[in-house]
């Protein structure tokens, strides 16, 4: 609309007879890429104008590009999810009694919970660092091999137990779950059983040596969180606990000298079980309390998951391990049953693994989205800010007012690819595909070119920038790209929290036990950070609160950019600072031996 006070349609509009005077109005409507309006983005002005074919042209591509930012970002807002599910698979670790795990098809843990290290001693590095065979019982070694290997080829989940070796060189009976994920890795979760086999073992052969059972032992086999049952050697029930009677209602009076474990199992799972054996054993294995024992009486372990079935109908599913009995003299007497409900650990592994898929499935989506988004919106940015530089150009440098409309239209174009980038190079890092490309480069010439760089931005809050390198050495080999970077992000983000302030980079070398290290430090008198937000600026999209958001603006992605950038490049980042006396930020880079020469002075 050229002259809203000459169009019928708005001569009489409050804003144009009326503050704010609207004379001249250009708009272009915001829609996403799948049809649906977003809003409007508006040009006006108090005077009469017309925009030319070149104007439209670059309003319509900026329309786009912020009909595509807001798509970017409520697609982060939905990406945000994916940091949650990382959090609650973390806590399921940090918090869980029993010892979880993921390991890889190379042998080694990948990731251990705080359990591993209460129980048997070692620290994380140690666990990391040793093949898990090597902590394997020499005995217990091949049924392990075995368990995994049947993963390996597919099956659902497997119930086993060995013993592990402790950091004091004790043994320790553990009883695993595990199963392999789409992602070739093995999810497992251990529980010591040392002692409860131990007790439930010792109790109940006590209690077959005399009728009088002791009072106290009874209460302790009472006691413990799972069902203990023994039988003799025809599988007729000799014990029935407590926790058994809870679990299965039926009471120990109804069952001993009675009834056969069979009685609460699925006929279907024990025919199902005999054929399993049969084919394992390479013997015939008939249906019957054999399929519970069969292994037990070869000496070998027996756990497995068993679907319970109370007496009022109601199944569930437990882990039950099997053993023998044997008097003094070592003859087999009977045979001991322990059971575990599992129904809380299940619902626990099962959530856990739609995590890990829901957080694999998050993070496929994720790398796709911002491949197809940097095309999309790279290529027509790169346009705008050509077609930027030219309109400067062109212009005569009489139209201030059109010369300033031109720079804005550049200076939010540089802003949005600098944001792409930034959130680009965050993918690559948690993706793990950021790749380091070394260099060796004059440090002179590189803090010229930063100084140049950054003149601007340095001089915009009228700051003053001051660089020392006379303790430095003359070159510097690493990924120049990534090391300029970091400096660069560093020296904004003190331009940005200073005002009339100096701005220091100072480069030396440190030489410690661990060998030569090129010590970066940017330093500056602005604002200051809290204590307690030392750590957290350091997070993605994270700033110290919101009014530094509104008051300096930024996306809190740089200095995650940076410690990242520091940590592929085999070094720290790391920062100091006081509210109202400045910050400092420290990064500690590798330095080679072959470039410790001092500079000349």
């Amino acid at each position: 609309i050229p002259d809203a006070t000459k169009d019928k349609r708005f001569s009489d509009n409050p804003l144009v007879t009326g503050a704010p005077n609207i004379n001249f109005y250009a708009g272009i409507p915001l829609k996403s890429t799948g049809g649906y309006n977003l809003g409007t983005l508006c040009v006006v002005d108090i005077k009469a104008r017309e925009l030319s074919t070149e104007q439209k042209s670059v309003l319509t591509k900026l329309g786009r590009q912020v009909s595509a930012l807001l798509e970017l970002r409520a697609k982060i807002n939905e990406l945000s999810n994916e940091k949650e599910i990382t959090k609650t698979m973390n806590q399921f670790f940090e918090l869980s009694m029993d010892m979880l795990c993921v390991a890889g098809t190379d042998g080694y843990f990948k990731k251990v919970s705080p359990a591993f290290t209460e129980i048997l001693g070692y620290e994380p590095n140690e666990l990391y660092s040793t093949r898990m065979l090597d902590f394997i019982h020499p005995a217990d070694k091949k049924i392990t091999i075995a368990e995994f290997r049947k993963l390996a080829k597919g099956a659902g989940s497997n119930i086993f137990s060995n013993r592990v070796r402790t950091k004091d060189k004790k043994w320790k009976k553990l009883s695993w779950k595990t199963a392999a994920s789409a992602d070739g890795k093995f999810y497992a979760i251990a529980r010591d059983i040392t002692e409860t086999e131990l007790l439930a073992q010792n109790i109940v052969i006590e209690k077959k040596k005399t009728e009088e059972a002791s009072l106290a032992k009874t209460a302790v086999l009472d006691a413990v969180g799972f069902a203990v049952i023994s039988t003799d050697l025809t599988g007729t029930i000799a014990s029935f606990n407590l926790t058994a009677e809870k679990l299965l209602g039926y009471s120990a009076s109804e069952l001993i000298g009675k009834a056969n474990p069979g009685l609460f199992h699925e006929p279907s799972e024990i025919v199902e079980r005999a054929e399993e054996l049969t084919r394992e054993l390479g013997r015939k294995i008939e249906p019957g309390f054999e399929v519970f024992v069969a292994k037990a009486k070869m000496e070998m372990t027996e756990e497995k998951e068993w679907i319970y079935v109370h007496k009022n109908g109601f199944k569930f599913p437990v882990d039950l391990h099997v053993s023998p009995l044997r008097n003094s003299q070592g003859e087999l007497t009977g045979f001991l049953e322990t059971a575990k409900d599992k129904s809380l650990l299940k619902y626990t592994q099962t959530a856990m693994r739609k995590a890990n898929e829901q957080a694999i499935n998050a993070s496929k989506a994720k790398s796709s989205f911002l491949a197809k988004m940097s095309h999309e919106l790279r290529t027509p940015m790169n346009a705008i800010l050509g077609y930027s530089d030219l309109l400067l150009e062109e212009v005569d440098s009489s139209q201030k007012e059109t010369l300033a409309d031109i720079q804005k239209i550049k200076s939010s174009g540089e802003h949005l690819l600098n944001l792409i980038n930034q959130i680009l190079d965050i993918s690559k890092v948690e993706a793990g595909k950021m790749e380091i490309h070394k260099g060796v480069t004059p440090l002179s010439e590189l803090t010229e070119k930063i100084e140049l760089l950054l003149g601007p931005t340095i001089a915009k809050n009228k700051n003053k920038l001051h660089i020392d390198i006379s303790k430095a050495p003359a070159e510097f080999e690493t990924d120049i790209e990534k090391f300029k970077q970091i400096l660069i992000n560093l020296l904004s983000n003190s331009a940005k929290f200073t005002t009339g302030g100096l701005i220091k980079l100072c480069l030396y070398t440190e030489i410690n036990s661990d060998g030569s290290w090129l010590v970066s430090e940017v330093s500056d008198d602005g604002i200051g950070i809290p204590e307690n937000k030392l750590e957290t600026i350091f997070d993605e999209f994270s700033q110290v609160d919101d009014s530094t958001i509104r008051q300096y603006g930024g996306t809190g992605l740089g200095l995650s950019i940076s410690r990242n950038f520091a940590k592929i490049l085999g070094g720290t980042l790391s920062v100091e600072s006081k509210i109202g006396k400045g910050s400092t930020f420290k990064l500690v880079l590798p330095n080679s031996a072959i470039h410790l020469k001092k500079r000349v002075a």
